[in-house]
């Protein structure tokens, strides 16, 4: 019996040993190795998408877009969002965000702000901003100014504020901003600008000619806006001139 069960004993070694060689079987370890390794790796990836706390919004983040247009977060669900996104876990993919669209969602003077300091500076490749149909007002145009000219989203391109309400105090506040800004599309409309001298600022005070090209001040009621437009072919009227590098205006 003993010799039978050596005998056995010899064939599976032979078999296992085999199969080893053969790698039809693991080495023992070796698939728990795997298992932690795949573990390590799901643990390195970065979060490109989640869901706001507390609602039932999500957001996906995998193209560098953040859109939450029309879902009236209010600057409650705006400070639950930026704080979420300051997390450790998202800080990498908030840094590659080159789209932001946040239209339609009741956002006041405090939550144009708390973008402006909070968000903002932490988006250095923000190239489309979409803040339209909000009430931002002048204090929130102002906050957004003041991140314009820190530097915080260089490569800005699109700026769409219409219906924020600013003012003239914003207009001029961004006017100032975009001497140092890469903006070339920038919507104004239906903000309660009422003066043409807040418009100096933007089109005559700074260097936004060598970005600017498109300019949205329609719904506005700016008061002697006619002084843009020549009362003959050869006149303008006062000092006013529309600037060359507009390739568009609307001020109607």
């Amino acid at each position: 019996k003993h010799d039978d069960m050596y005998s056995i004993l010899s064939i599976c070694t032979a078999i296992a040993t085999k199969a080893l060689a053969l790698g039809l079987v693991d080495t023992p370890g070796t698939a728990s190795d795997a298992q932690d390794e795949d573990s390590s790796s799901d643990d390195e990836l970065v979060p490109m998408g989640g869901t706001i706390p507390g609602t039932t919004i999500s957001f996906d983040l995998s193209n560098g877009e953040l859109d939450l247009s029309e879902h009236q977060i209010n600057d409650g669900g705006c400070e639950t969002l930026v704080s979420h996104l300051r997390t450790e876990h998202h800080s990498d993919s908030v840094s590659r965000i080159w789209f932001l669209d946040l239209e339609g969602n009741g956002l006041s003077s405090a939550g144009g702000i708390l973008l402006s300091r909070e968000l903002l500076p932490y988006t250095p490749l923000l190239q489309h901003l979409d803040l339209s149909c909000n009430g931002i007002g002048p204090t929130g145009a102002e906050a957004l100014g003041h991140a314009l000219e820190s530097g915080a989203v260089p490569l800005l391109s699109h700026l769409d504020l219409h219906g924020n309400a600013i003012c003239d105090v914003g207009c001029v506040a961004l006017g100032n901003a975009l001497t140092l800004g890469s903006v070339s599309v920038l919507d104004l409309s239906a903000n309660r600008i009422e003066h043409v001298e807040a418009l100096a600022p933007l089109l005559y005070n700074n260097h936004a000619g060598e970005c600017l090209t498109e300019l949205n001040l329609r719904e506005n009621g700016i008061e002697s806006i006619a002084s843009f437009f020549p009362r003959t072919n050869n006149e303008m009227a006062s000092n006013w001139r529309v600037p060359s590098w507009l390739t568009f205006l609307d001020v109607s």
